[in-house]
Parts: structure tokens; C-alpha cells; sequence
């Protein structure tokens, strides 16, 4: 099979892959032929005229405009389109830096763009019947750990509790719970709301500085940016299992059609439940140690990019008809 996949594929920072990157490779690893269009794909429409593809990709691309893309599907009108999302759509961005008042939903720039696919991959599970009234078909797609990304073994620090994000008040109340009786380090991107919000912020890492910062924590508290669609948790999931992490989250719907509750990684459903957790699971290291082994072992065999890949073939192969 031949993609012509139209995205951003740049590493991203220190080297670290974007997602569109390690899915492409794992996609190459299974036998499919994968031609990159990278931003800001000025050569789109030769690439489409000369490759003659199976299947055209498109990564998010907001940028790319409706009346362009519908001129590409009138050029090859035997080619389906799909589009891979690794984002929640239903999501405010910022429209301008350091602005958070200004905010627009991702829904005004997406919803009128996707039914044009023949085939969306996402992951909010539980807006697919919604997302379907408007036009739109979906197919299931989470994110994955690279299985070319190693754990470390040997770190000269440690802390108690680690957390990989941006600030957001939820975040900041549950790490407050938490950092009453234990050591809480927070790594993020733009460590400076943390900072004002009180908390002691290094910026975000990386590659093998990320590899070692999981190692250094006894636990890593995961809180994704919406807890109440089923089906979405951040990639956090798979990167810090795939580090051999421990992994304390809030309980996602979906979340155990993925994963075993202290097997894989532990959750709680309310909020009261997490000081109790995080101070039992740092009095007993070894089963912290138990768990972590286990959701290394459980993500290396069942939630890699390379099975995302075959998971995603088999909806193309299929010419789009088989959905969630």
C-alpha cells in the first residue's frame, strides 16, 4: 500500500519525534510505502499527480484550507482521504501566546474541513456518535510508546512525585494535595504559570533527559486536560509506561479496556482517593516496582506504534468502511 501523508514531520524539541514521524516509521515497519509532505507543502498537488497513492493522509494541517483540499479530492476523485488527529478536537487554543483569555475552539476550524475525509482517526471515543451527525467518520486510533524509545536505569536524583505538563487549575489543585506531604517536581514546557501558581518548575524534557526524569520519580502523577471523554488520555500513558514509570492517574472512561487498575498502572475516581494512594504506593517499593514492570511490559506488547500501525492498516485496507 502507498500513503501520500501530508503533515508535519519534523523532529520535534531536542530531537524528540513528533507523532506524525513515529507513526510513518512504524507504518514503514509493516511494509507500507510512505511518502512525507512536510509543511508548508507548496508541492502538495504534484506529490499527489505523480505518486498515485492508495490512500491521502492528512495530520491536523489547520492551516491548510478547505477550498484546497477540495480541489485536491476533485483532481483524484478514485483516492480516498483520511486524516490522523493525535489531539482532542473538542479543545480551546490559545489565539495568541501568553493571552489565556482569547481562546478558540478547535471545532471552528476542524468541523467544517472534516467531512470532506472519507475516514478520521481520533481518539475521543465518546464524541463519535456526535461527531457522525455532522458528517463525520471516525475509526478509534490512540497513541502508542516508541518502542525504539529505551528506559534508564541509573539516575543521580530522585523525587517523589513527578508531573509532565502545562498548568491547568486541575492540575494545580491535585498537585497541591499532593506536594502537602511529598516532594512534588513538575516539568513543563512553560514553567512559568506553574512558577507563579508556587510550584518549583524546570522546563520541559526530551529524549533521554525525559527517559531519566521517569526514573527519577517513585511516582509519576498523570492528569490529562479532560477527563470525561471516553476513550482520550494523553499520551503520558504510554510514554511513562514505555520508561518503566509508575503511573498514578485520574480514572478515565475507556481507561480499562487499555490497562489493568494496579496491574498496569493505578487510578482513582475521586479526589480524595489520591493523597491516600500516593502515600501507600511510596511506602511500598516494591510493589511500585511490581506495577511499573508490569505496564512496561503490557505497552511494549500491545500498545507500541508498530500495533497502532497494523491497527490502522486494517481501516485502510478495508477502504474506510469499517469504523470505531
Amino acid at each position: 500500500m502507498k500513503l501520500l501523508w501530508i503533515g508535519y514531520f519534523r523532529d520535534t524539541r531536542d530531537g524528540d519525534r513528533c507523532d506524525e514521524q513515529r507513526m510513518a516509521c512504524a507504518l514503514e515497519r509493516v511494509g507500507v510505502d510512505v511518502s512525507r509532505c512536510d509543511a508548508p507543502w507548496d508541492d502538495a498537488e504534484q506529490r499527489l499527480a505523480t505518486s498515485s497513492p492508495d490512500w491521502v493522509i492528512f495530520s491536523k494541517c489547520k492551516e491548510f484550507p478547505r477550498h484546497r483540499l477540495e480541489r485536491m479530492r476533485a483532481a483524484a476523485p478514485g483516492v480516498p482521504f483520511g486524516q490522523v488527529l493525535f489531539d482532542l478536537m473538542d479543545h480551546s487554543d490559545r489565539v495568541l501566546p501568553r493571552v489565556p483569555w482569547l481562546m478558540r475552539s478547535r471545532l471552528s476550524w476542524w468541523l467544517p474541513v472534516a467531512p470532506l475525509f472519507d475516514l478520521v482517526f481520533m481518539r475521543e471515543r465518546g464524541h463519535f456518535d456526535r461527531y457522525a451527525e455532522l458528517g463525520v467518520r471516525c475509526a478509534y486510533l490512540d497513541q502508542a510508546c516508541d518502542p525504539e524509545e529505551e528506559p534508564v536505569d541509573h539516575v543521580s536524583e530522585r523525587c517523589d512525585i513527578a508531573f509532565f505538563g502545562n498548568y491547568y487549575p486541575s492540575r494545580s489543585s491535585a498537585l497541591r494535595l499532593l506536594g502537602r506531604r511529598h516532594q512534588v517536581c513538575v516539568h513543563s514546557i512553560y514553567p512559568s504559570p506553574w512558577r507563579r501558581a508556587g510550584f518549583q518548575a524546570r522546563p520541559g524534557v526530551f529524549g533521554k533527559d525525559f527517559a531519566e526524569a521517569v526514573a527519577s520519580a517513585r511516582i509519576v502523577y498523570g492528569e490529562s486536560v479532560t477527563h470525561d471523554v471516553e476513550g482520550y488520555w494523553s499520551d503520558r500513558v504510554y510514554r511513562v509506561l514505555g520508561r518503566r514509570g509508575f503511573f498514578l492517574t485520574r480514572y478515565t472512561p475507556g481507561l480499562e479496556k487499555a490497562f489493568g487498575n494496579r496491574e498496569h498502572l493505578v487510578w482513582y475516581e475521586k479526589d480524595y482517593e489520591l493523597p491516600g494512594l500516593a502515600a501507600q504506593y511510596l511506602a511500598d517499593p516494591g510493589e511500585r516496582k511490581r506495577i511499573a514492570e508490569s505496564g512496561f511490559h503490557h505497552v511494549r506488547s500491545h500498545h507500541t506504534y508498530d500495533v497502532r500501525a497494523r491497527e490502522m492498516l486494517e481501516h485502510l485496507r478495508d477502504g474506510g468502511r469499517r469504523t470505531g
